[in-house]
């Protein structure tokens, strides 16, 4: 027996009433610019979350939106980092990514929460990389373009599968 535990016997119908009703979760955007691109950034990227001398118990950190995407989809390429941090994840990323705040032309967004919700559960990339859970990801992507919701149809597959 399974005290305890429920399942969802129509898991397509919730998930497509939440993103009729989504609404993002209470943050503040600010932009940075980071100095690495490309395979240096995504180097950086494995190193800042898989590296134990780093990790605070305290720190809330993931990539999100179509930053998360591009490294779950094939139907994205984001050359701007998105992540949801709390304050302390915030502080972390500015140090460890070395970054600037700017007005405009940013290529690293912090969204700080202190909203639980989007830190649930999250998805680990391969390498090491830690993204939204593959629900908030969908949650997120639908209220973008046709492109990200291409993709977030794409990770809906992912998840009926699993």
């Amino acid at each position: 027996s399974h005290v305890g535990e429920f399942f969802l016997t129509a898991p397509q119908e919730l998930l497509s009433i939440w993103k009729e009703h989504y609404k993002e979760p209470k943050l503040s955007k600010k932009s940075y610019y980071c100095s690495y691109f490309g395979s240096e950034l995504e180097q950086k990227l494995i190193e800042f979350f898989t590296s134990e001398k780093r990790l605070n118990k305290y720190e809330k950190i993931a990539l999100c939106s179509t930053s998360a995407a591009y490294r779950v989809a094939p139907y994205l390429r984001s050359k701007t980092i998105e992540m949801y941090a709390n304050s302390i994840g915030v502080e972390q990323a500015i140090k460890f990514f070395d970054l600037t705040e700017v007005k405009n032309g940013g290529n690293f967004n912090l969204l700080s929460t202190d909203e639980e919700q989007v830190f649930f559960k999250p998805y680990q990339t391969d390498s090491g990389i830690i993204c939204t859970n593959l629900v908030q990801l969908v949650l997120d992507l639908s209220t973008l373009n046709d492109r990200a919701i291409e993709a977030s149809e794409y990770i809906e597959r992912k998840l009926y599968a699993s």
